[in-house]
């Protein structure tokens, strides 16, 4: 799984508690852009991360352009996409018709996620 979201500190937990545990107890594995080691530029291998994957999981409450930037590199590849969002978060037009994860908090993301994960790997 690719996660993309913002690297910032009130993130932590988010990428921490709520996402990657909840692919890890489905038995995946996930890495954020600043967890690869590269000695290339950095947006290759994002986009080489994106066509490798099996799933991404945006976390898009920031409209970070970044993580808008790889979203839209995950759809033209047609790479099975997660967005997940704050509760409260206004969406932009192009991506407000996805079926997005909305939050209020960890733990509700975290259960939230763990099911999305689970139905697309045909688990129960």
């Amino acid at each position: 799984v690719f996660v993309a979201m913002p690297f910032s500190e009130d993130m932590e937990d988010v990428y921490i508690y709520g996402i990657r545990k909840s692919v890890q107890e489905v038995g995946l594995q996930c890495k954020r852009a600043d967890e690869i080691e590269h000695g290339g530029p950095i947006v290759t291998e994002i986009v080489d991360y994106i066509k490798r994957c099996r799933i991404i999981i945006a976390e898009v409450s920031s409209h970070n352009p970044n993580v808008f930037y790889e979203v839209g590199w995950a759809h033209a590849l047609q790479r099975e996409t997660i967005l997940i969002a704050r509760d409260g978060i206004d969406l932009p037009f192009d991506i407000r018709h996805i079926n997005t994860i909305v939050y209020r908090n960890i733990h509700q993301l975290e259960e939230r996620l763990r099911a999305r994960l689970s139905a697309l790997l045909g688990k129960k």
